[in-house]
């Protein structure tokens, strides 16, 4: 007891010493957020994600969230293939990050998507399961891997935890079917591209019409969508669209305070905006945060 005393106030004056978020997590529930972009170009392949970091904290505690960081990494690139995440960003109290670069020197050079996505979610998984089971926790994430296959196809390929956890391409590619995919907090993305807020459906006035009705309502809403002619888009262009997606919604969780119906939302995206984009012939970070020591 006398040595512990003399310790403590041994920091006391000297400062040193250390300390462990475990002692004292307030309670944290989860941390993530993130809103992520993907596209699929005739010329190539776009990610683009922003850098909040949102911790949620258990019930009984006020404010429920705090924002923790504007500087996490949540795009990274394997070989030729681009990886984005969103939703939870920690596992067994490490970052999504660490398991990229760590299963990063297990792969070969060769490796296409296919073979990225699969090893990659199969080493993580084991991870993921062992969190679940020590922790007692079941971790909501996802993963965009973006990529050319054997074939020379660029894909976008998806992985969901806990429910859909083996890759499975999405409907867009590079050779006939160009297009863009959001993930994370996409509401204001939904507002902006297809016309309504994606909470509508559960109103209850629409919850009151026939099925027949709904559908209806459906078809004429359907109608409010931009039309944006995407197999045009040459890859700048992309990378503009993609961009701006993301940095708009960064600047309306910034000065918006959750619906007037729900407010209150926690502003989980933010911070600056990375953009890979992967192309037949090489794997660009068009715009990426870098570590520095300057001060403010």
């Amino acid at each position: 007891r006398r040595r512990r005393a003399g310790a403590m106030a041994d920091q006391i004056l000297t400062g040193r010493g250390g300390a462990s978020v475990k002692q004292r997590d307030g309670g944290i529930a989860s941390a993530g957020g993130t809103v992520v972009v993907g596209a699929a170009l005739s010329d190539g392949l776009i990610l683009a994600a922003d850098s909040r970091l949102t911790v949620q904290f258990s019930a009984g505690i006020q404010p429920s969230y705090k924002v923790a960081s504007d500087s996490a990494n949540k795009l990274f690139s394997i070989n030729r293939v681009g990886i984005a995440t969103y939703g939870d960003a920690f596992i067994l109290g490490r970052s999504i990050e660490s398991f990229v670069s760590e299963y990063k020197a297990k792969t070969k050079s060769n490796d296409d998507v296919h073979d990225i996505a699969k090893g990659f979610i199969d080493y993580f998984g084991k991870s993921y399961d062992q969190e679940v089971t020590t922790n007692k926790t079941l971790p909501v994430l996802g993963f965009i891997f973006a990529g050319y296959d054997k074939g020379g196809v660029g894909r976008i390929v998806e992985s969901v935890f806990p429910a859909k956890r083996i890759p499975s391409d999405l409907i867009y590619n590079s050779h006939d079917q160009p297009g863009f995919v959001w993930r994370g907090q996409t509401d204001v993305i939904v507002r902006l591209i297809k016309g309504f807020d994606p909470a509508l459906g559960s109103s209850s006035s629409l919850q009151k019409l026939s099925d027949s009705d709904k559908q209806e309502l459906a078809k004429e809403v359907g109608q409010f969508e931009y039309y944006i002619p995407y197999n045009y888009l040459p890859l700048q262009d992309g990378i503009d669209f993609a961009l701006s997606l993301v940095q708009t919604t960064v600047d309306v969780q910034r000065f918006s305070f959750g619906r007037m119906g729900h407010p209150g939302d926690i502003p989980g995206v933010g911070g600056t905006v990375d953009v890979l984009t992967i192309t037949p012939t090489e794997t660009s970070w068009v715009k990426r945060k870098q570590l520095t020591a300057a001060s403010k």
